[in-house]
């Protein structure tokens, strides 16, 4: 499986689509020792160049289907005349030459072969794509998730030029799957969000609206705005299923919009279409924001684009956001189905000349699951199946590596939907190629670029307009005082949904490290601050830790990171009946994603590790609950310090503790400043509060 694949190789790999590459005769035969009858032409495997041979003969036992797309496909046997061509999907353990040598490939290769009566141009035999003729080449760089974690975009846009360059593309594009701003790290919400779309006008094309992108500023309003900010600036979003709610009046807002960075920064970051009047305030007359204005059930962004590759075929792309409308609140909604629009989507491109189609959405992989047919979400496996014309699907919002980063070829379906998905945080950066022949689509391919083992994007040049936008935040960041240093950690505190990748698990699966530590400075804060009843113990939804803390300092910027979301703790109290049922909600899913699961302190679980129901539980040192009977009065109660969104968790008005995210990222530095706390290793419940019953 290719998961360490450098980019150098993948730009030898991509620059054989196009052009032969040919090693000198010598170099040739200390690789294979074909016959004097051997062709002259070679081809290119890896980084090294083998004669062709002359026959294509393939044991179809050795190619795999389904959830098996991109195992090895074992030893490949080559008979003379053609040169055989594996997708980057696949590991080819060793090719067969005519004379009986072998060529050993523990990497992926892509080598493109000559017409043959085996197989088609375009034909797929399991989840291998053949291709012996095209005539241009389109590439879709993308990213997804990247909670305004900057350090990658960079590269993105030095990864789309150096592509551009090559000659090798009839067409070069970069797109987000969306959640740009809030959700992550404090760039993205201590100013608003106001930095990012000025840094991803300068990168991307198109992108769409994820289910954080609500949450700034006037929440749906306020992405609005600087959405037209970014279109203005060039970057064009796409989101096909959202509606204004009510009328909206842009102009109006514009006029009240006072800027988190200021107005001189402000005016500064868009100062290709904003400047200052006499009186300091903005001047928004360059922007015709009338047009923007919105009627209720007026569609929010663009139902869809269409652009020209060099060689004049038309790609349409669109955009879907979550389900049910990921920008929930007051003025945008969405409750269309996804199916639906993509379907409609997709009937409007293609006859409007579209030759091929791309889905930009932020509606979810869930899983080799949700690509059964009868499965009835509506995640990217479902479009896939259930719609026709789409040929690719770039996607967003579980922060997925779909078959280790070669995405997911539905050759069964009609449509022969990919699907592809780049992480998240910048952590990888995804690559769609679409292959073209008299402008139809014969073969798509993805894959998805991540750094070396040392961080260092192999191959890339990062691009300096942007380095030095991202560098103007962060020297912002620094600046205002978000760098300071409140306590170091030896251990990376894991903050990931499912998987550290490690053996922490994630804190949405289990007890983490870092839900420890927040919920641990939840409980100390709240008993400093509250000045009613005692708090004993405190309850965290795992899906509000919003980021990892990697080793090393721990600063403002990342305890925003880690509270990203606007949320408020609150006191609530307790019989033990409703805590055993809140714990029972926690653990009905031990060891797989439950955004009901909660991070603890104060008090200790065990749960039936087949059944996961509650067998114990523990507050401070009083066992209050065993094997289904009540060990305390029936007006037993305990304070609990709480956040209202998760679970079955309710609170009474008037028991606010801390008024909102940032103030608790506030309040946690100065716990780890100044509170006593253990910072745990990276393992799954490490301080033991929720485990398996023995």
């Amino acid at each position: 499986m290719k998961k360490a694949l450098s980019l150098l190789l993948a730009f030898c790999l991509a620059f054989c689509l196009a052009v032969p590459v040919a090693a000198s005769s010598e170099e040739a035969g200390s690789a294979v020792d074909a016959s004097e009858e051997t062709p002259s032409d070679e081809m290119l495997i890896g980084y090294q160049a083998y004669e062709p041979v002359e026959e294509l003969d393939i044991d179809l036992d050795g190619l795999y289907t389904g959830e098996d797309y991109g195992e090895s496909l074992g030893d490949i046997t080559v008979a003379a005349g053609e040169t055989w061509s594996v997708e980057d999907s696949c590991v080819v353990d060793s090719l067969e030459i005519e004379d009986g040598a072998t060529v050993e490939a523990d990497f992926p290769v892509i080598v493109f072969f000559s017409e043959s009566s085996t197989v088609e141009n375009g034909q797929v035999i399991g989840n291998v794509q053949f291709v012996s003729d095209y005539d241009e080449v389109v590439a879709i760089v993308h990213t997804n998730d990247t909670h305004g974690f900057l350090t990658t975009e960079p590269y993105v846009k030095g990864l789309k030029t150096q592509l551009e360059q090559s000659g090798n593309y009839s067409l070069v594009l970069a797109v987000s799957g969306g959640d740009l701003y809030a959700g992550g790290y404090a760039a993205a919400h201590v100013y608003e969000g106001e930095y990012i779309p000025y840094i991803m006008a300068m990168i991307y094309d198109y992108y769409t609206w994820g289910n954080n992108d609500g949450g700034i500023t006037d929440q749906g309003l306020g992405t609005y705005f600087l959405s037209i900010l970014s279109q203005e600036s060039g970057l064009t979003p796409l989101l096909a299923n959202q509606n204004a709610s009510e009328d909206i009046d842009m102009v109006a807002y514009a006029e009240s919009y006072e800027p988190a960075v200021g107005a001189e920064e402000f005016v500064d970051l868009y100062s290709d279409i904003l400047s200052l009047n006499e009186d300091g305030t903005i001047d928004y007359s360059a922007i015709d924001l009338e047009s923007y204005n919105l009627s209720a059930g007026d569609n929010a962004l663009d139902d869809g684009v269409i652009v020209e590759t060099a060689n004049g075929t038309l790609i349409g792309l669109f955009g879907e956001s979550t389900q049910g409308g990921s920008i929930t609140d007051a003025y945008f909604a969405g409750g269309q189905s996804t199916i639906t629009v993509a379907q409609n989507a997709s009937d409007a491109l293609i006859a409007d000349g579209a030759s091929a189609v791309v889905m930009v959405c932020h509606t979810g992989w869930m899983g080799a699951d949700s690509t059964e047919a009868s499965s009835n979400d509506t995640n990217s496996a479902q479009v896939a199946l259930k719609t026709t014309g789409i040929d690719a699907i770039i996607d967003a919002h579980t922060h997925s590596v779909i078959n280790d980063g070669e995405g997911w070829l539905f050759d069964e379906s009609e449509s022969d939907t990919i699907v592809n998905q780049a992480n998240c945080k910048g952590e990888a950066i995804g690559v769609l190629y679409l292959y073209l022949k008299d402008g139809q689509v014969v073969a798509k391919d993805s894959e998805n670029l991540t750094t070396n083992d040392d961080g260092e994007w192999e191959g890339i040049q990062p691009d300096e307009e942007v380095q030095a936008a991202v560098d103007r935040c962060y020297d912002r960041l620094e600046a205002d005082g978000y760098t300071k240093v409140y306590a170091t950690t030896e251990y990376f505190l894991n903050g990931e949904r499912i998987s550290s990748g490690d053996v922490g698990g994630g804190v949405r699966a289990n007890e983490t490290n870092l839900g420890d530590l927040v919920a641990d400075g939840i409980l100390y804060t709240a008993q400093q601050l509250w000045d009613g009843d005692e708090i004993s113990i405190a309850l965290y939804p795992g899906f509000w830790v919003r980021s990892s803390i990697e080793a090393g300092d721990i600063t403002l910027v990342d305890a925003l990171s880690v509270f990203a979301n606007p949320l408020k703790i609150y006191y609530a109290e307790y019989t033990a009946e409703k805590l055993v049922s809140l714990m029972n909600t926690s653990c009905a899913k031990m060891g797989e994603e439950n955004n009901n699961m909660y991070q603890v302190a104060g008090l200790t679980c065990t749960y039936d590790p087949d059944t996961f129901e509650v067998t114990t539980l523990t507050v401070g040192d009083e066992l209050i609950y065993d094997h289904g009977e009540y060990l305390v009065d029936e007006d037993w109660t305990v304070g609990c310090a709480a956040e209202v969104g998760g679970g079955d968790m309710t609170v009474p008005e008037g028991t606010e503790i801390v008024a909102s995210n940032s103030e608790m990222a506030q309040l946690w530095c100065e716990f780890l400043e100044n509170g006593e706390y253990t910072i745990y290793p990276d393992e799954v419940a490490p301080a033991g509060r929720v485990t398996p019953a023995a």
